[in-house]
């Protein structure tokens, strides 16, 4: 979902040097809008009941047969706080009633949380990712650092998972494109991070179900960066080993670039281009519905 600017590249050396720690950062990227656009999907959640439909802009909420229930078309204003001009909502997910999706300020690349009632999508709050507070001597990362893609839920560990869009510089994450930021799910404390024992590059989406993460990611490798056809869906174990890609881009027929996730036992549900698939939970993931995105 996001992109590093050569600005808040050189914003992110700055800060850790100042810090007085010298790292190398790739300054590898891939050109993007940050232009809001209501009707861009970029994420998805599901509740076994309910669908939420995320755009750059706002959220909408759909019943099992894709009719409107209700919509927030405001909710990147919203996530913002007043404070930020979040251009770019990412990937969600619902977890006791609640809706997290995680949101990126285009100008300054701060990384915000945004909390939404799922009954009626009232906003709730959000949070800045840069100014929560570390546990055990964890020091937070920046919003480049962070480069929020979307947000997934560890229940057994009690922590939102937001995965990195881009190479998030070091020294907080490795210099590892994906790697997983973990913050408490009651506090939001920053917990640390994941690093996947095999980069996935451009992540846009995550979601934990049983025992394991899932990423939705444009590409394998950095050499194949922009090759969606090495991009698809990888999943990988709860300390970041053991990354395998179980859902090849072939198998997105109607092409497109992938985006947003949702896992539970009844199929794994991925927004590619202008639909959303969805496949079994288990293998070989059979593919057993394809629907076209709904206009926002």
């Amino acid at each position: 979902m996001k992109n590093l600017w050569v600005l808040a590249g050189l914003i992110a050396v700055a800060v850790i040097l100042s810090a007085g720690c010298i790292c190398s950062v790739n300054a590898q990227s891939s050109s993007r809008s940050r232009v809001g656009n209501p009707y861009q999907g970029q994420g998805l959640a599901y509740d076994g009941t309910y669908y939420y439909y995320i755009t750059d802009t706002g959220i909408s909420k759909y019943d099992s047969n894709w009719n409107l229930v209700t919509l927030n078309p405001n909710a990147a204003g919203q996530c913002g706080s007043g404070v930020a001009q979040i251009s770019e909502l990412g990937d969600g997910k619902v977890y006791n009633g609640v809706l997290y999706v995680v949101g990126v300020d285009g100008s300054t690349n701060a990384a915000y949380l945004g909390m939404w009632e799922t009954s009626n999508l009232n906003f709730i709050r959000s949070v800045n990712l840069a100014e929560v507070r570390g546990t055990w001597f964890q020091v937070p990362p920046t919003g480049p650092q962070i480069s929020a893609a979307g947000v997934g839920v560890n229940p057994s560990a009690h922590a939102l998972a937001v995965v990195s869009y881009g190479e998030a510089p070091p020294p907080q994450s490795n210099g590892i494109q994906g790697a997983i930021f973990l913050y408490d799910l009651r506090t939001f404390a920053y917990r640390g991070v994941i690093s996947p024992s095999h980069t996935m590059w451009n992540s846009q989406g995550i979601d934990y179900y049983n025992g394991h993460y899932y990423v939705s990611a444009e590409s394998d490798s950095q050499a194949h960066q922009g090759n969606f056809s090495t991009g698809g869906v990888f999943m990988e174990s709860a300390n970041g080993g053991g990354v395998t890609r179980i859902i090849a881009y072939s198998r997105f027929t109607n092409g497109g670039e992938i985006q947003g996730i949702d896992v539970t036992s009844t199929g794994i549900r991925v927004l590619c281009g202008v639909y959303i698939y969805t496949f079994t939970a288990a293998p070989p993931y059979d593919l057993v519905q394809t629907v076209k995105q709904p206009a926002s």
